[in-house]
């Protein structure tokens, strides 16, 4: 790596530390691009060249939907007697739920910025693979009807959960029990009992 793209990525770490540590601090509305300027040490313009605001959160919130992924990856599988499918799906589904669910304001501010199409996400595209992989490798370990294959399987459930976190961040009063609630339900859709033999 050359010395300038080595001080870009000092750069870009230091703005995108800097505005995951306010927001974290003070909350998505309260934090400005100034002050992230001033936390990180650079200009206004230097924070503007990483990225506007809602682009930040963006790489923020990406950021630590990757970080779940990567913890899950160095940790063992769950053995298949550690809970039905559908509690293993939702096992894999819920950490980034709770995520949201924890910080109402950044996940509402975050699905209202990917809504407008402004800014793209890679959770919608590499970090969707990885999760409905993990769904499916949990739909292949399980015996099912296999009228919908696995994969398919796996991608309504994913879908089924997008859906179910921003319908639920937009509710007026978003309580975090029914957020558990839906995506349990959902999981037991997805995982029906294997036909019995006739």
């Amino acid at each position: 790596m050359t010395r300038r793209r080595a001080a870009r990525a000092a750069t870009i770490h230091a703005v995108l530390g800097a505005t995951s540590d306010l927001i974290e601090e003070r909350g998505v509305e309260a934090t400005t691009v100034r002050d992230i300027a001033n936390a990180a040490q650079v200009s206004v313009g230097t924070v503007m060249s990483v990225g506007d605001k809602d682009a930040l959160i963006v790489r923020v919130v990406d950021a630590m939907i990757e970080a779940e992924h990567r913890a899950r990856r160095s940790a063992p599988p769950p053995h298949r007697a550690e809970g039905g499918c559908a509690e293993r799906a939702f096992a894999l589904i819920w950490p980034f739920a709770a995520m949201f669910a924890h910080r109402l304001e950044l996940g509402r501010r975050y699905a209202a910025i990917l809504v407008t199409g402004r800014h793209s996400s890679r959770v919608f595209t590499e970090l969707a693979g990885h999760l409905v992989r993990e769904l499916r490798e949990v739909f292949e370990d399980c015996a099912h009807d296999a009228a919908v294959p696995t994969h398919e399987r796996a991608q309504c459930l994913y879908r089924t959960y997008i859906g179910t976190l921003f319908a639920w961040a937009a509710a007026p009063e978003p309580r975090e029990s029914e957020l558990r609630a839906a995506l349990r339900h959902s999981c037991a859709l997805a995982c029906p009992l294997p036909k019995e033999s006739p």
